[in-house]
């Protein structure tokens, strides 16, 4: 993860300016930002800082998907990582049979549930998690599928 400098210091300001990326205009000018930004070191910092939005910015997740569907475009791992990740935190999440944060699994499902409306997330993925969600038919799991159908229930019905 080596990254020039006055590259780290942009990219540092970038990262800094998700937080308050609160409508469709800023999230494409901040594409088109990090689309300037071209190293594996760069890439992964990003999908690794869309990943940790916070569970208590569920507003931001729709900014977040599109920010990842149009960096998919230039750079085609940067999707794929993203989904990986909380796909594999789905999985962790849905491991761990105690009661857990509910609002880390709602986080999950409805990032999962808008990379799929922008076709970031294959549908094949998406319908295995709602089978996963559907076979674990508990308190949770119920408030998690009503979460993702509500994100990307109507998407999926076209």
């Amino acid at each position: 993860d080596h990254v020039r400098s006055d590259q780290q210091l942009h990219l540092d300001g970038l990262l800094s300016q998700l937080l308050q990326t609160v409508n469709k205009e800023a999230a494409d000018k901040l594409s088109l930002e990090f689309c300037y930004l071209n190293s594996k070191g760069v890439r992964k910092r990003i999908v690794r800082t869309l990943f940790q939005c916070p569970r208590q910015h569920l507003k931001l997740l729709p900014y977040y998907a599109r920010i990842t569907a149009t960096l998919t475009r230039v750079h085609p791992d940067i999707g794929p990582a993203l989904c990986k990740l909380l796909e594999d935190e789905f999985e962790s999440i849905m491991a761990r049979k105690e009661q857990n944060i509910p609002e880390t699994r709602l986080r999950n499902v409805r990032f999962l549930g808008e990379l799929t409306k922008f076709k970031v997330l294959p549908f094949s993925t998406i319908f295995s998690i709602l089978k996963v969600l559907l076979d674990d038919f508990t308190h949770h799991s119920i408030d998690a599928l009503a979460a993702l159908l509500e994100t990307a229930g109507r998407f999926l019905c076209r």
